[in-house]
């Protein structure tokens, strides 16, 4: 099995259905929307893949199975996780440090509200699980610790084959996760290096792996990026520009 196999995962997870791989009406292509965005302009200093013309517009996907399990895994609330480890484990030693602005409580950290949310985050006794929303499938485990304001990660569990063949997209994806998901802020999900540079290709790669959150998308390190600074930023400019609201 390949990294981009073990990527999307298997048995339950979702499978992006047929009708969308074609315009839902003549002349409204959303792959045809589809747009790259130069390093220079975009807030993320990376070039970027605007995939929201595709994400926006997918359907929901109506799998009866699926749809039971994904049911029957929102009562999750991690404690079964502990010191459980993603498939043929190894570590991945890193130096992430990410904005955390508010306390860091154990148990649910995201939970997907509806299908198109892939990911449930939990933090148990100092360690961040990432679990598919659809199978229930762990797939990375990370050391976190906390600090007013901020969060450093130093190693990731992840699975053998995916360490063996690209370490640092591992850790791009934990990096990205946290801040989408634990901080809700829109910010550009990595690519593997083994994915084709087809702007369509990585659209469904993009709403397979991340669902309505796979919005953009970068093959290139975009973890120096922090929202909750950048956010302060805008707002600052805001009431600059507008003193009166």
């Amino acid at each position: 099995m390949n990294l981009l196999q073990k990527l999307f995962g298997r048995g339950s997870e979702p499978q992006t259905p047929a009708e969308v791989t074609t315009p839902s009406r003549q002349g409204d292509d959303p792959f045809a929307r589809l747009e790259w965005l130069a390093a220079d302009t975009n807030p993320f200093g990376v070039r970027v893949l605007d995939c929201q013309p595709m994400v926006s517009g997918m359907p929901a996907i109506q799998e009866p199975a699926a749809a039971a399990r994904f049911a029957e895994l929102r009562s999750l609330d991690g404690t079964s996780l502990r010191e459980s480890h993603p498939e043929d484990a190894n570590l991945i030693a890193c130096a992430l440090q990410l904005p955390f602005p508010r306390p860091a409580s154990e148990g649910v950290v995201f939970r997907a509200e509806v299908m198109e949310d892939r990911w449930d985050l939990f933090l148990i006794e100092g360690w961040l699980y990432f679990v598919r929303s659809w199978s229930g499938q762990l797939v990375y485990r990370a050391s976190v610790r906390f600090e007013p304001g901020r969060a450093f990660v130093r190693a990731i569990e992840a699975p053998g084959e995916a360490t063996s063949e690209d370490p640092a997209f591992c850790v791009r994806e934990v990096d990205y996760l946290i801040k989408s998901h634990a901080l809700d802020a829109m910010v550009p999900h990595p690519l593997p290096a083994g994915l084709p540079s087809d702007p369509k290709q990585i659209a469904l790669f993009s709403f397979s792996r991340h669902g309505r959150r796979g919005c953009l998308a970068t093959y290139e390190d975009a973890t120096a990026f922090n929202p909750v600074l950048w956010a302060s930023q805008q707002e600052r400019t805001r009431a600059r520009t507008h003193p009166l609201g």
